[in-house]
Parts: C-alpha cells; structure tokens; sequence
C-alpha cells in the first residue's frame, strides 16, 4: 500500500478544485438551460426548479433547424483537419528526417505566417474568393483553415517526429517501403499522440470560431452553428435561451476532447515503447 503523505494529499485536493472549476460552468450552463424565464429569474443557481424541462433545447433545434448548422459545422471541420494533416504529415517527415536544398528557409517561412494575425488576412482572403465565387461556399472557410492551420501542424509534427528512431526508418526502407508507406505506417503511428494533440485543438478552434464563418459565409443556409447562435441569441436575449445554445455547441467539442483524450495516451505511451 502506497504510503499518503501531506504533500499527495494537497495535491489531489488542488486536482479536485480544478475539476470543479472546469466542470461547473457546463453544469451551470446545462441546468438553466432547461429552465422557464420565470424560473431563472427566481434562482440562478437552483439545480432543479418546478417547471424546467428541455423545451428550450427542443426549441432552438426544431424552430431555428440548427441541425443544418450542425452538419455544415461538422462537414467544415472534418473536411478542414483531413486536409491539413494529409498535407502536414508528409511535409512535416520531410522536415524532420529528409535532407533537401533550402529546408531551413522554407521551414522558417511556414512558421513565420505564424506571426500574421488572421485578421489581417480576411479582407485579402474575402477579395479573393468573391472573385473565385466562394462566398457564402463552406469551401471558402475550409481553403481559409487550411492556410492558417498548416503552419501550426507543420511545426507540432515536425517537432515530434524529430524523436522517431532512425533505426525504424531504415528497417522500413530494407522492407520496401517507400515514401508514403513509411509515413503512413511507422512516422505517423510512432507521432499518433502529437497528431491527436493537434485533432483535437483544431476540431475546438474551428468549432468555436465565429469570426472567419460570419464573414465568408453570411447566409442563413450555410452557416456554422456559432454564427447561427449568435443570431439567435441577438434575437432573443433571454438567459435561459442563450444557455442552451451554448450548451448545445460545447457538447460536439467536449466529446471529441473525451474520445481522442484515450487516444493521446495510448500514443505517448506507444512511443516511449517503441
């Protein structure tokens, strides 16, 4: 049996209060969220008060088909991380383990774009793909995370798969693999913990991002679901109704956080094995 001492016990009470701390606001969020007007207004802090049910809930999702925005916000998301680590993944290899002319100046220069706020980019961004046609297209927003998303995952992965063991390249290389296939079946399994690392802070940035949907995609039809909650929440400013929007668009965010959490774990500690 593992001796207690002060200094575990101090710890697992500080683990504690910042579970609470994290925790709380979505339960906060959740629990008036299914209250009446009347109901919040009483007591704000009450867990369960007569009369609260998921009405509230049902309303955004049937009234103002926020299911559309669901599904363009999943289709926008999915399709932007696919292509930002299908590009990242080899290019971040080729930083990391490749030797070629002029690695070192066009690495700094992807990370360099780092440095550029995206708002200086959007009114270039927006000449260009009104030009092209793309606004109100989710493929304006997808071409838009892929430019400002690739510097990031570049310089993630590259960083990560500097560790993987040269020794394991070379096996790959007397078996007949090439290229792809190395990538594919020894970098990318020995980085999976970095690559998860990275699905899991975009999928929460472009999830949550109101300020790049709201401009190139303004039509009701195509929009993401922050910038449908945010019209809805501007129309009705009850208390009751903004919390279960927000409720409603955490939970996508907060699942994919707990499902991939495993998978991140299982990559640190596959790598230390390897």
């Amino acid at each position: 049996m593992k001796k207690i001492t002060p200094s575990k016990v101090l710890v697992f009470i500080a683990l504690c209060l910042m579970t609470v701390t994290f925790i709380y606001p979505m339960f906060y969020m959740f629990v008036n969220g299914a209250k009446t007007i009347e109901g919040y207004a009483k007591d704000p802090f009450a867990i369960i008060m007569p009369g609260s049910s998921f009405s509230n809930y049902v309303m955004l999702i049937s009234r103002f088909k926020l299911q559309n925005n669901f599904f363009n916000t999943i289709f926008i998301t999915v399709v932007s991380i696919l292509l930002i680590l299908s590009f990242c993944v080899c290019a971040s290899y080729a930083f990391a383990k490749v030797q070629f002319r002029f690695k070192t100046a066009l690495y700094i220069a992807i990370i360099g774009t780092m440095l550029i706020p995206s708002q200086v980019t959007m009114i270039p961004l927006y000449v260009i793909f009104a030009s092209w046609g793309l606004i109100n297209n989710p493929w304006s927003v997808i071409l838009s995370y892929l430019a400002g998303g690739i510097p990031g995952c570049v310089f993630l992965l590259t960083a990560n798969f500097r560790g993987v063991p040269k020794e394991m390249l070379e096996a790959a290389e007397i078996d007949g693999c090439g290229y792809f296939r190395t990538v594919s079946m020894v970098v990318a399994r020995i980085g999976s913990a970095a690559i998860f690392i990275y699905v899991v802070f975009s999928f929460i940035g472009f999830w949550n991002d109101l300020f790049t949907p709201m401009i190139l995609i303004p039509k009701d039809s195509v929009r993401t679901i922050m910038v449908a909650l945010a019209a809805v929440v501007g129309r009705y400013g009850d208390p009751p109704y903004q919390l279960a929007g927000l409720t409603l668009a955490t939970l996508p965010a907060i699942a994919v956080y707990i499902v991939f959490s495993r998978f991140i774990v299982k990559g640190v500690t596959m790598g230390s094995f390897k």
